[in-house]
């Protein structure tokens, strides 16, 4: 079996608004100064522990963590669909794919509650085979224990399969695994980053993704 997996944030969805504003409500409610919402674009994508310690000012405690962490937790899982959105063209294209004959799932830093919900409310019911977010005691990417347990799940040939993400955890993910690799860029990232880090293919809009997996 053939099979695809994506990346979440930057790659399927726009969600740099929701989680810029988490995070910065929980700083301003603690009294910590606000980040800029592009400065997220390199914040976010490392999983939610890093995500926390970027935010915070050098030489935060142990205890600061835990707090900030706990409480925007809770306000982005009630939050995350406020500005969050599919990028254009994405759905036409994983239904073309999956037509095709690939297997899709996500693979996702986000946690797995979080992921969850997202895909769930943001795409139709069965487009994906499985959708996995990071869960305790898992690494994240670009450790490849999440991405070979879905491989493995869904039943797939990693010779046949892709990874796709906006970033170059992304793409060393796909290097790890040994899967091609396909760079977007209409994500977080640039694509500079994406080549540095060994992109096989780079694509600026979704319907390319068709053209790459035919080759």
């Amino acid at each position: 079996m053939k099979a695809i997996l994506f990346d979440l944030d930057g790659t399927l969805i726009n969600s740099l608004g929701d989680l810029a504003d988490a995070c910065n409500h929980v700083l301003k409610q603690n009294g910590y100064e606000p980040h800029p919402e592009e400065q997220y674009n390199y914040f976010v994508g490392n999983g939610m522990d890093k995500l926390i310690w970027a935010i915070l000012p050098e030489g935060s405690t142990e205890e600061a963590f835990q707090k900030i962490r706990e409480q925007y937790k809770s306000y982005y899982l009630a939050h995350s669909l406020d500005r969050t959105r599919p990028y254009e063209g994405i759905q036409e294209t994983l239904k073309q794919l999956k037509e095709q004959g690939f297997l899709l799932a996500v693979v996702s830093n986000k946690p797995d509650e979080q992921s969850q919900k997202v895909v769930k409310a943001l795409f139709e019911p069965g487009l994906f085979d499985l959708v996995a977010g990071n869960r305790p005691g898992l690494p994240v990417k670009p450790d490849p224990a999440l991405p070979r347990e879905v491989l493995n799940r869904l039943g797939a040939d990693p010779d046949k399969s892709y990874f796709v993400g906006d970033s170059g955890v992304d793409m060393k993910t796909a290097l790890n695994c040994g899967l091609k690799s396909i760079g977007v860029t209409w994500g977080f990232r640039t694509e500079e980053e994406l080549r540095q880090s060994g992109a096989s293919h780079i694509v600026c809009r979704p319907s390319q993704l068709l053209d790459v997996v035919k080759r």
